[in-house]
């Protein structure tokens, strides 16, 4: 099918979080011949009049923690990886995502790609007792993301940051490979995420969808890129097709794309040049698993028509 690799991923707010659910859901993703699952980061359902504006995460959502659903998902699957899409590293202790996150991929086999954000909920640092951290999340990422690959790379070790102090200390075992670390992007950041990213970022997780406007964001992801002495072609890619149009006001409020149309997406970031592309199908009506099973394997034969 190309050289696309395709994610699924778990359908937060439509489905119930119990293991035989889970377990359906990954064995059906293998069969299919996904590449890897994503799993999206929220820690509690925040209100409207909490946000300050329209909430797509409500407090009556039922949906899991990013990393756990991982985990559980490692032990039942033969072959699939991992994304985070993604997590909110701003409000979670850098060592301890660390350690976390080594660990599961030790238990994949090095099948985990880590997928940041710092968020844009102030409501869900002040639930985890870090509010104070909000305004500085940007500027913090940068130093986190160095404490994470120091730490998965040396032991024991040190560090004396801003926001980072420690005496010589040891994550062991050490992963066997680089982690990669993909960093989240809305449509239009402000000039230092293009330089965060253009630093940093092993890869990038936009919310495009295929056109002009996305070719114009790239070319100023590698400026970035260029400007901070690295090869841009190492910077990987993995836009999203969402089947339903548009934002949804809720899992009954937003039609779903034809078939024709996620096969102009498909063929929209083959010609881009996409490493891998998300799918995803929560919040369009689908009201049960096997719904949502059936919608991945039509999406899959889409592609396999489109990148024949």
């Amino acid at each position: 099918m190309g050289e696309i690799k395709f994610g699924i991923r778990w359908p937060d707010f439509d489905v119930p979080i119990d293991t035989g659910t889970v377990r359906a859901f990954i064995h059906a993703a293998e069969d299919l011949g996904f590449d890897h699952v994503t799993t999206f980061d929220h820690i509690a359902g925040v209100s409207d009049a909490a946000l300050g504006r329209r909430s797509h995460f409500p407090p009556y959502y039922a949906f899991g923690e990013a990393l756990t659903m991982i985990a559980h998902m490692a032990g039942i699957t033969n072959s699939l990886g991992f994304l985070t899409d993604i997590l909110n590293v701003g409000y979670r202790p850098t060592a301890l995502t660390a350690k976390q996150v080594a660990t599961i991929d030790a238990l994949t086999g090095g099948k985990i790609r880590l997928g940041v954000g710092i968020g844009s909920v102030p409501v869900e640092y002040e639930l985890l007792g870090v509010g104070d951290l909000y305004k500085e999340r940007g500027a913090r990422v940068i130093e986190q993301i160095e404490v994470l690959r120091l730490l998965w790379t040396k032991s024991p070790v040190s560090f004396d940051g801003k926001w980072h102090k420690f005496p010589e200390v040891g994550l062991n075992p050490l992963p066997q490979r680089p982690i990669p670390i993909w960093m989240g992007m809305n449509w239009d950041p402000p000039p230092q995420v293009f330089q965060r990213i253009g630093q940093l970022a092993d890869g990038v997780l936009p919310p495009w969808v295929p056109g002009d406007k996305a070719y114009e964001v790239r070319e100023r992801i590698y400026e970035a890129a260029l400007e901070a002495g690295r090869d841009p072609s190492t910077i990987g890619f993995e836009p999203r097709i969402n089947l339903r149009t548009g934002s949804g006001e809720g899992p009954d409020h937003a039609p779903r794309k034809t078939d024709d149309e996620l096969g102009e997406y498909i063929r929209g970031w083959k010609d881009f040049g996409a490493d891998y592309v998300e799918f995803k199908t929560r919040q369009c009506g689908l009201r049960n698993l096997d719904e949502h099973i059936a919608a991945m394997a039509n999406f899959m034969e889409i592609a396999k028509s489109v990148l024949k």
